[in-house]
C-alpha cells in the first residue's frame, strides 16, 4: 500500500505537479485501461492500495490557485486525520514562490511527518518548505538552480549541491521545475525497482536524467549573462535616437563592469560569474562587437544592429550584414532610410 500527500502551498506550478501522475501510473486500473498483458497487470498496484491526497491548511472542499490559472481541488486540511503524522508514506511538496515562508502549522505539520519517518520528496522551490521547517539541516540537498543563493543564504545548516536532484536518507530533493520528473522517476525505480517501475517510465516516456547538470554553474550563468546583455542591446536598437559617441561610451563600460563582474564574481552566487579570464574576455569582445556594430546617421542619430542580426528595414539589415562581412566600408550607410533620407556620413 502506499498513501501519497501532496502538500500544496498556493500558488504553485502544474509542472511541479506533474510528476504525481507516475504514480498514478503505476495502479492496474491504468494499466487494463491500457490493455497490458497479464504478466504486467500482475505487476502493477492494486488500485484500492494506492491513495493520493491533496493537503492545504486552507482546509478541505476549497480550490488552491496555480500558476497556470487552473484551480486545483483540494481533499482535506493539515487537521485530517487521515493525513495525521504516521498515515502518510510519501509526503510531495511542490513549489511556492521562491522565499514565501509558509504558516507555522504548515511547517509543523512537515516537520512531524518527517519524524514519523515519511519520505519526503521537493520539487523546485519546495525545498524552501523544507528548509523552513527546519527539516533539511544537516542534510545534503538541491532546490532552483536560480535561487541557489537564496537558499544558502536563508539555510546555512543545508548542505546545498548543484545537482538535478538528490537523496539524503528518506529525503528527497530537486532542482528546477521538471527536474522534479527525474527525481520522482529515480525514486519509483528505488521503490518499486524491477517490471513495475519501468513499465510505467516506460509507458510514458520518461527517461530520468543523471543528477548531474549538463552545464556547469559558471557556464550556465555566462549564458543567462549573455542573454540579458543581449536584451539589452536590442533596447537601444528600439530607441530612435541615441548619442553616438554615448553610445559607444556605454558599450564600453558595460563590457568593463560584465568583465569586472567575471573576475569578481563567487562560485556560491548563481548570479555572479566566478574567477575566469575566458569569461572577462568573453565580455570584453561582446563590448567591442556592439561597438562595432554601430552606426552614426547624419549628426547625432544612432541606431545598432543587435546581436542577432536584426534592424529596422530591409536596408539596415544589408548594411548590417556589410559591416559584418566586410564588404561595405563604415562610411556607407543604407542608401534609402529612416526618415525617407540619405544617412550616408
Amino acid at each position: 500500500m502506499a498513501h501519497i500527500g501532496v502538500l500544496i502551498v498556493p500558488p504553485i506550478q502544474l509542472l511541479d505537479i506533474a510528476p504525481i501522475d507516475l504514480f498514478a501510473m503505476a495502479t492496474k486500473e491504468y494499466f487494463e485501461a491500457c490493455k497490458l498483458p497479464k504478466p504486467l497487470l500482475d505487476a502493477a498496484i492494486p488500485t484500492s492500495d494506492l491513495t493520493i491526497t491533496y493537503i492545504s491548511h486552507t482546509g478541505p472542499n476549497t480550490t488552491s490557485p496555480t500558476t497556470a490559472r487552473l484551480g486545483l481541488a483540494i481533499n482535506v486540511g493539515l487537521d485530517d486525520p487521515n493525513v495525521a503524522p504516521g498515515k502518510l508514506d510519501i509526503l510531495m511538496i511542490p513549489g511556492p514562490p521562491p522565499g514565501m515562508k509558509p504558516e507555522e502549522e504548515v511547517l509543523d505539520f512537515v516537520r512531524k511527518h518527517v519524524d514519523k519517518g515519511v519520505d519526503l520528496l521537493t520539487i523546485c522551490s519546495g525545498a524552501f518548505v523544507a528548509g523552513y521547517a527546519g527539516v533539511l539541516d544537516g542534510k545534503r540537498a538541491t532546490g532552483t538552480r536560480g535561487v541557489q543563493d537564496m537558499l544558502t543564504k536563508s539555510f546555512p545548516k543545508v548542505k546545498w549541491v548543484d545537482k538535478r536532484y538528490i537523496q539524503d536518507g528518506k529525503i528527497w530533493t530537486s532542482g528546477g521545475i521538471t527536474n522534479g520528473m527525474d527525481m520522482v522517476a529515480v525514486y519509483m525505480q528505488h521503490r518499486w525497482p524491477g517490471t513495475l517501475s519501468e513499465t510505467v517510465l516506460a509507458m510514458s516516456e520518461v527517461v530520468p536524467r543523471s543528477q548531474e547538470y549538463d552545464q556547469g554553474k559558471v557556464g550556465w550563468t555566462a549564458w543567462f549573462a549573455f542573454h540579458i546583455f543581449k536584451a539589452w542591446v536590442q533596447g537601444l536598437t528600439r530607441r530612435k535616437k541615441t548619442q553616438s559617441r554615448g553610445c559607444l561610451i556605454r558599450a564600453a563600460l558595460i563590457g568593463l563592469l560584465l568583465a569586472l563582474a567575471a573576475c569578481l564574481g563567487r562560485r556560491d552566487d548563481p548570479l555572479s560569474l566566478a574567477p575566469a579570464p575566458g569569461i572577462a574576455s568573453i565580455w570584453i569582445s561582446l563590448s567591442l562587437y556592439l561597438a562595432v556594430t554601430t552606426k552614426a546617421y547624419g549628426d547625432d542619430e544612432t541606431y545598432l544592429c543587435d546581436l542577432t542580426g536584426t534592424a529596422r528595414d530591409s536596408e539596415t539589415v544589408k548594411y548590417c550584414l556589410g559591416i559584418r562581412r566586410g564588404s561595405k566600408s563604415r562610411s556607407s550607410g543604407p542608401s534609402s532610410g529612416l526618415g525617407g533620407r540619405n544617412t550616408g556620413e
